[in-house]
């Protein structure tokens, strides 16, 4: 027996300001709750519902009293990331899983900073690089883990994709609210361990524009880190 989906009003009106919230531009007025009544034709229990809805999302801000109002609020990869961080962990997403989309993610992360970033970018990258490892204690384990965390939100960064970027933060929020004898695992703090530094490699190969070997260099160090893993921890969840 087919079922036939009912949209509710309440729906209806969250698609619709959904729709002119993305449209605008952050902070943009959308109305007063009487200019909205009228302009939409509901009732005031349906708006009142449909705000809430929104503000859940993150994607309006309601405003009392006088100048007050219905605010388009554009959404931010910060808050995406926790609500995907956390149905990562409810659905028992182990190590492995999180490494071998890490690694995927850093490599096309790096593959587009490289032919996307200006040359300007792709310096300053090597730099504050070196300039990380400079200021840290090569036995400081959480400091060189928090360094490469930084590299790779860097890189998603200069990517200048939406996606990379979105994503690359999810699994960054999801590793930085794990316990922190899990932390390390994905293998990024080792990274920065290994002289003659994986990392710098990288950022070299982002400087010099070469998009491919940049990846190359991290697809090997992941093809690493991952077998470890799948060794020693095949089933360990976050």
């Amino acid at each position: 027996m087919r079922r036939i989906a009912v949209t509710t009003a309440v729906d209806a009106t969250v698609d619709v300001l959904r729709d002119e919230i993305l449209d605008v531009a952050d902070g943009e007025w959308l109305g007063s709750e009487d200019d909205l009544l009228e302009r939409l034709g509901i009732s005031r229990p349906t708006l009142r519902q449909a705000a809430r809805l929104l503000e859940a999302e993150e994607l309006l801000v309601v405003k009392r009293g006088l100048n007050g109002g219905l605010f388009a609020r554009r959404p931010s990869t910060d808050a995406v990331a926790r609500i995907a961080s956390v149905y990562l962990r409810a659905e028992r997403t182990t190590v492995v899983d999180l490494a071998r989309s890490w690694f995927l993610l850093l490599e096309q992360s790096a593959r587009l900073a490289a032919e996307a970033a200006d040359a300007e970018e792709r310096a300053c990258l090597a730099e504050e690089l070196a300039d990380m490892r400079a200021s840290i204690a090569p036995d400081d384990g959480q400091a060189l883990f928090a360094a490469t965390q930084a590299f790779a939100l860097k890189l998603a960064d200069l990517s200048h994709s939406p996606t990379a970027r979105l994503f690359t933060r999810v699994l960054s929020t999801l590793i930085a609210d794990a316990p922190a004898n899990l932390r390390p695992v994905p293998g990024l703090a080792s990274l920065s361990h290994t002289k003659g530094s994986d990392l710098q490699r990288v950022a070299a190969a982002i400087r010099a524009g070469d998009g491919a070997l940049a990846a190359r260099n991290i697809r090997r160090h992941g093809e690493q880190v991952i077998r470890w893993l799948v060794e020693q921890m095949p089933d360990r969840t976050l």
